[in-house]
């Protein structure tokens, strides 16, 4: 009984100890939480500045023929639908916050043709054959636009359209063909340009062309004039330069 008492004894004495131990071990602090890191701020671009690019999509002609021949008129059409591609290169001024207005100008290589087509009058047989071939144009036009975003602005545009076409018909008179330079307007319908970064930005447009009428051909009572109608719808990408 003695033994066991004193075994019992130095139990509790070994097990208090223990636990005095466990209180007084000191406490390490909890770290604290990594701090949230803060999303990037907002593209907020200022699109003042001279900018230039590059472009391409579609082009879709139509080239009206008006033509008198003894007492017969009509006005015949040729259709068509090619690619076109070019560059532009304007200046923007971004004022009251979201109004920018600017001017740009730009100039496209085409490969709108259609070549020995026969045109008809309506009610009779074959009059003549007919082609033509748009092979560049070039516009010069102001632009209007409003920031819907920070990052994007719609625009209207319009101006003067100029280009460089090559026509060949053959009539009763005989083959003729005819190279001549193209003058008249363009509308743009809607317009939209979005900044990818402080520099680049991505555009897409719709520009409407129409010429006055050229004679390409002409004869005793025999006369053909052309006029040009084009629909273009082009996108591209658009670099702003540093300011100097």
């Amino acid at each position: 009984m003695k033994r066991f008492l004193l075994a019992t004894a130095g139990g509790l004495l070994v097990t208090g100890s223990a636990l005095a131990a466990d209180l007084y071990e000191p406490v390490l602090p909890i770290p604290a939480p990594p701090a949230a890191v803060a999303p990037p701020p907002a593209l907020v671009p200022n699109w003042t500045g001279f900018y230039f690019g590059v472009n391409g999509g579609l082009g879709a002609n139509r080239f009206e023929l008006p033509f008198v021949s003894g007492a017969a008129t009509g006005t015949p059409s040729l259709n068509m639908d090619r690619g076109i591609g070019g560059v532009q290169v304007g200046y923007s001024w971004q004022i009251r916050s979201n109004w920018i207005i600017g001017l740009e100008t730009d100039f496209e290589v085409s490969d709108v043709q259609r070549v020995g087509e026969y045109v008809n009058i309506a009610g009779g047989g074959p009059l003549l054959t007919a082609g033509s071939n748009l092979q560049w144009f070039g516009t010069l036009r102001p632009r209007l636009g409003y920031a819907v975003t920070p990052a994007a602005f719609l625009y209207l545009t319009g101006g003067w359209a100029y280009g460089h076409s090559i026509s060949s018909v053959t009539s009763v008179t005989g083959v003729s063909s005819f190279s001549h330079d193209i003058s008249g307007w363009a509308l743009g319908g809607f317009g939209l340009e979005y900044a990818l970064t402080s520099q680049l930005s991505f555009k897409t447009e719709y520009i409407y062309l129409t010429s006055g009428a050229t004679t390409i051909a002409s004869g005793p009572a025999f006369s053909i004039d052309e006029k040009m109608i084009a629909h273009t719808l082009k996108a591209g990408l658009n670099l702003k330069l540093p300011p100097l």
